[in-house]
């Protein structure tokens, strides 16, 4: 119980390798207002100005009714040669100092989220709990701990001996 590397998630995919369809930068780009319908694409790309790896094409429709704003997002792009239709229901929350701020609900589960992921070799949308993605820095912090413990020394002495400049905080 508990050995070295336990709990790790060793074999799942980080988020940084997916590709990220994210509900705030649509909302900044204006492509999600209260009341309208828009389209677009995004794209993505391995390097600025790169050719793109992958590009999706969607219609946005929302709408008001009984002083809340929701709408339907519908994605549009090719997976291994098939057209893939894909609808993602929109929901919004009211902040404090005015305005709506709008949220994905996860196609999968119907999870609220404000990012849906495309992991290497998926052919859907979906949240990261459903995609079972993690965070890089999840994948790397502790992972010198079994080492320290061997060696027979404490956190705190070893953050004096290899990071002696970083003040130690105690979780």
């Amino acid at each position: 119980m508990g050995g070295w590397r336990s709990g790790r998630s060793l074999g799942r995919i980080p988020v940084e390798s997916c590709l990220c369809l994210s509900v705030g930068k649509l909302q900044r780009e204006e492509k999600i207002r209260p009341e309208s319908k828009t389209w677009g694409g995004e794209s993505w790309a391995y390097a600025r100005g790169g050719k793109p790896i992958a590009t999706i094409g969607y219609d946005i429709e929302t709408r008001r009714q009984a002083g809340y704003d929701f709408g339907l997002m519908i994605l549009r792009y090719k997976w291994q040669g098939k057209d893939i239709e894909t609808r993602i229901p929109l929901m919004s929350w009211p902040m404090p100092w005015g305005g709506p701020r709008w949220g994905f609900r996860c196609p999968t589960c119907g999870r609220p989220c404000r990012k849906l992921y495309l992991p290497p070799g998926g052919n859907r949308f979906a949240c990261r709990i459903c995609h079972g993605l993690t965070y890089t820095s999840c994948q790397e912090s502790h992972k010198y701990d079994a080492m320290f413990r061997h060696l027979g020394i404490t956190e705190k002495e070893a953050r004096k001996i290899f990071a002696p400049d970083r003040p130690f905080r105690n979780r």
